[in-house]
């Protein structure tokens, strides 16, 4: 039987291995050979000296808990300090650390009760010698794991919110298997470096890899240099000047070190990693890439679910993806306004004090500290630089000089240098000049705009305007948008698309930073020779006319609150060619207010809803290109305009004028023109368009009357139009032949949305009929059939206010209706089904993919059968509402075809009692009033064994992602069995008292 002292050495020379690995406890490189010679010749001797040496390791193990221990104590009464306390997971951290203490003095008592006199050793001994071997061994790693988890205490002080859970999604990705390249995304100065450098420390710490390394990436960068950096930081010399055999040397000696983490920090330029010298494989080298442009990751091919977003403060979602909300009213998240700049603030304050204690401020300063941080939008850099340089400034006239700066953009020299120059190099990335341009104009447009009004704003005004077709420059447009949201010049809210999904799905409402939009103004005081910006503040009055300078080129007064523009107002601005004055309360304009302005080509006063007439000083504007007049709801009165032959884009929409302005059919150069939404403007056909042929954009929709084919057969460059043709009994034929010499043609509008037999009120109808270029709709209103030609490409199909079909296919079987795509009825009164599922209109749909039923009275269900060309396979929206005689949505039979399917809205249906339809009822009456699902009894009595034990039948609707439920006051449940939907479903019920809670169960996406 072996001695003691035998099985002390070969647990001992176990123990070092281990930790000269995995602790920072590590023994000189020949302890083991030399306990080894130990042993030799000295047996007596040897047991004390390696008992002793084994209670030092269990000392050490002790004093490295403690260090942990202080650290975290350390941080936690700077929290104390704060009036803080620590979360419940730091909690149990530290009692797990005192447990391994405890359990570490209790190994070392052990090992004194050990007695080594002799080579004889009592068996009761030899067993507790091997226990303690196990124990000790379990420790060390334990100790090694727990270092591991070690809390982040002060994250929420010092990094907000998401910079916790960033951290703890990077250490999920960077210990997948699956995963070889992660992505930092985020605007210049959030924090996407700092997020980096910290998990480079924690990696170095933890040593839960070999190694890290860290390569910042020029701006031009090449691969020979980007292969010079990486050799020196790993120490390799190349004796060749050859990339592709560098890049082989490269690859070998990053081999050699095992598993690592590579970070490449501040890339703009793809980096093409095979000929660097780059090999991402499993247990080998995993990539953390941080950059401010998305299409860097995707040419790198770092999954999107990889991409880590970096938000400046309050910018974290709301929203949990698998939330299910339940609300009696609607929620207007004031709560979330109160306390949004607090993290910011609490940075402010600890960067302005010292050594972690947050400064004290008078309630006057204070004032003035929270509006600096909410210029400074939440962006850390921003906040510390300007925390930096008010350090020590404790006297308010110092604040009030800094407000002061803010409110006239004039930026301290720190934050040009240190904060505009690094939002600056995200706008010089900016390769096109076009782009650049645009950029600027939008930084002088409200905050918060509907990426669609966006858009149509840039047109407008002529910001991408060339020689191409509409078609072209919208295109360009949006591709200009993703551009700026993917180079983190505009964001995306997401939130906002959620609050309002049924309603602008795909239009989400983009922003620009507060710093990024100061950065781009800056830029525009240094481009144009002189500006005046005072725009998204408070202004009440306009600025006096001496303060107007004779040289102003572009000014910006949008978004206030201008209520006067004060009798005899006339700047004399010779050289002004930008005035924007919309989203104001102005309410009157002097006559002479434009007297001086001879060089105005874009004038926009949109928004101001109490402006009732316009000055005759507007006629002479003989330069002006674009004018924009967009719900200005009680302008009634516009000065003639026949004199505006440079006029190219002109905008009168949702206003009050009776008659359009005098002079429209002069104006032979227009381009664009939009009257859509005036209630009040009776349309005489045949009065100004017909010498209107240079039109590309033509929108009449929501004004009384209508015009006649003839008015457009001329406009032979007409792309996209959106009107109501009057079509009586001597003008059917007419329209039936532009159908098809134009509108099947390729000469005519390939986008249009046509009203036919308009003898109602328009207003329904949506602001911007256009969600794509060629989109191609028809409306009908209040018909007994359909007597009207069909266009051939017809993509959606609106039907209104009518008393006479019962189903769909009465009036439509004898169409082509292959290409629709979406189906639009409105207040009928004896539609009872949509689909008889046998004629040719239901064998010919199959594209379908939005179906919106709103006020049929007498609709009990959407198909009297189920066609079996599979017709609803690709619907993806379902809306419907106040619809009072359907009982159940949508039956198993149908929801078979619906995997397609990604939003349901039902709203205001009195007897809804089911969304989706079990495949069988037992509890249902033969009897029942749905007479129209009678048929699914039989096909499905196989399901009557699987009824009997409850609720367990299976709906799975992977694409579904939102469900909206509203005033149903009978619906008793969305389904009896279980719902299965991607992870990512959200959905909102208001409103049923009788609805019980849905079985909704998620797979992952």
């Amino acid at each position: 039987m072996p001695s003691l002292y035998h099985k002390i050495f070969f647990f001992f020379v176990y123990i070092s291995c281990i930790e000269g690995v995995e602790s920072n406890l590590e023994m000189d490189g020949g302890a083991s050979t030399s306990l080894a010679a130990s042993f030799e010749g000295n047996e007596e001797q040897c047991d004390t000296g390696v008992l002793t040496t084994l209670q030092s390791k269990l000392d050490e193990l002790r004093s490295d808990l403690t260090r942990e221990e202080k650290d975290i104590q350390g941080q936690l009464q700077l929290l104390e300090s704060h009036g803080k306390r620590c979360k419940r997971k730091v909690d149990l951290w530290l009692n797990e650390i005192q447990n391994m203490k405890q359990r570490a003095i209790d190994m070392k008592n052990s090992l004194n009760q050990f007695r080594c006199s002799d080579f004889y050793v009592p068996q009761g001994e030899m067993y507790s010698a091997e226990e303690s071997q196990k124990k000790i061994q379990h420790l060390t790693e334990e100790i090694q794991k727990h270092k591991k988890l070690k809390p982040l205490v002060l994250s929420n002080e010092y990094f907000g919110r998401k910079f916790e859970k960033n951290v703890e999604t990077l250490w999920k990705l960077m210990r997948d298997d699956r995963v070889f390249i992660i992505g930092i995304y985020g605007m210049g100065g959030v924090g996407k470096t700092f997020l980096a450098k910290y998990m480079q420390s924690e990696i170095k710490r933890t040593k839960t890899f070999e190694n890290v390394l860290w390569f910042t990436v020029p701006y031009s960068f090449s691969i020979f240099s980007l292969q010079e950096d990486i050799a020196k930081i790993i120490k390799v010399r190349f004796h060749t000047y050859d990339e592709t055999e560098r890049a082989m040397i490269l690859t070998k000696e990053l081999e050699k070190r095992g598993n690592i983490i590579l970070i490449l920090d501040d890339v703009w330029r793809y980096v093409d990693l095979e000929m660097v010298g780059i090999s991402l494989r499993i247990n080998g080298i995993k990539l953390i890439i941080t950059s401010r442009l998305r299409d860097i990751f995707q040419q790198m091919d770092c999954l999107s679910i990889n991409i880590i977003e970096v938000s400046p403060f309050y910018y974290y979602h709301h929203y949990n993806s698998c939330d299910i909300y339940y609300r009696n009213d609607y929620d207007d998240d004031s709560d979330e306004d109160d306390d949004k700049y607090d993290e910011a603030l609490k940075l402010f304050l600890l960067k302005l004090g010292s050594y972690g204690t947050p400064l004290t401020l008078s309630p006057e300063v204070r004032d003035i500290v929270r509006y600096v941080v909410k210029e400074c939008d939440g962006l850390p850099l921003g906040i510390s630089v300007m925390a930096q340089t008010m350090k020590g400034k404790t006297d308010i006239h110092w604040w009030r000089r800094v407000q002061n700066k803010f409110d006239k953009l004039k930026m301290g020299v720190e934050m040009q240098d240190k904060v505009f120059t690094v939002l600056r190099r995200s706008y010089f990335n900016l390769k096109e000049k076009d782009w650049q341009k645009c950029f600027l104009y939008i930084a002088l447009l409200p905050n918060f705009m509907r990426r669609n009004c966006l858009i149509k704003k840039l047109v407008d005004t002529g910001q991408l305007e060339g020689n191409g077709s509409l078609e072209e420059i919208f295109d360009e447009a949006n591709v200009l948008v993703d551009k700026l949201v993917n180079d983190s010049l505009l964001e995306a809210n997401k939130e906002k698309e959620i609050k309002h999904l049924s309603s602008y799905k795909n239009d989400l409402v983009l922003s620009m930073h507060g710093l990024v939009r100061k950065m781009a103004l800056n830029i525009l005081k240094q481009s144009v020779n002189n500006m005046m910006i005072k725009c998204n503040g408070n202004m009440t009055k306009i600025p006096y006319t001496e303060k107007w300078a004779t040289d102003l080129e572009v000014v910006s007064l949008a978004h206030n609150n201008i209520q006067v523009i004060p009798e005899g107002t006339s700047p004399n601005c010779p050289r002004l060619s930008t005035l924007l004055l919309f989203e104001n309360s102005i309410y009157h304009i002097p006559e002479c207010f434009f007297a001086h302005m001879e060089a105005l080509k874009t004038l926009d006063l949109s928004k101001n809803k109490s402006l009732t007439c316009l000055p005759h000083s507007l006629s002479n504007l003989t330069s002006l290109t674009s004018l924009m007049l967009h719900e200005c709801s009680e302008l009634n009165y516009i000065p003639p305009l026949g004199e505006l032959h440079s006029l190219l884009r002109l905008q009168i929409s949702s206003c009050s004028i009776k008659a359009p302005p005098q002079g429209l059919e002069n104006l032979i150069n227009l381009k664009w023109l939009d009257l859509s939404m005036n209630k009040n403007l009776k349309l005489v056909p045949g009065s100004f368009l017909p010498s209107l042929t240079k039109i590309h954009y033509l929108d009449l929709l929501g004004c009384a009357g209508g015009i006649e084919v003839e008015d457009v057969k001329g406009m032979t460059m007409l792309e996209c139009f959106a009107g109501t043709f009057v079509v009586q009994d001597n003008y059917k034929d007419n329209f039936s032949r532009y159908v098809r010499e134009i509108l099947d043609s390729t000469n005519g509008p390939q986008t249009y949305f046509i009203n036919l037999d308009n003898k109602r009120n328009m207003s329904t109808l949506i602001e911007y009929p256009f969600s794509r270029f060629k989109d191609r709709t028809m409306s009908f209103s209040d018909c007994k059939e359909l007597i009207h030609f069909l266009p051939r490409d017809l993509l959606k199909l609106e039907l209104k206010y009518n008393d006479h079909w019962i189903c769909l296919c009465y009036g439509l079987s004898s169409y082509d209706n292959s290409l629709l795509e979406e189906i639009r009825i409105y207040d009928w009164k004896k539609l009872k089904s949509l689909f008889c599922s046998s004629c040719y209109l239901c064998t010919d749909i199959k594209n379908l993919q939005s179906l919106n039923l709103n006020c049929l009275e007498s609709l009990t269900v959407i198909c009297k059968k189920l066609p079996e060309n599979d017709m609803f396979s690709s619907l993806k929206t379902l809306c419907v509402h106040k619809c009072h005689q359907m009982k159940i949505l949508l039956t198993s039979k149908l929801v078979r075809q619906l995997q397609n399917l990604e939003s349901i809205t039902v709203s205001h249906c009195n007897s809804i009692e089911q969304i989706f339809g079990v495949a069988y009822d037992k509890d249902k009456d033969e009897e029942d009033e749905n007479e129209d699902y009678e048929d699914e009894e039989d096909e499905n009595e196989d399901y009557e064994d699987e009824d009997d034990e409850g609720d367990s039948n299976i709906i799975i609707l992977r694409k579904l992602t939102w469900l909206s439920i509203t005033y149903l006051p009978q619906l008793k449940t969305v389904y009896k069995g279980i719902l299965i939907c991607t992870s990512g479903f959200k959905s909102s019920i208001e409103n049923c008292p009788q609805l019980c809670k849905p079985r909704i169960e998620y797979e992952a996406s």
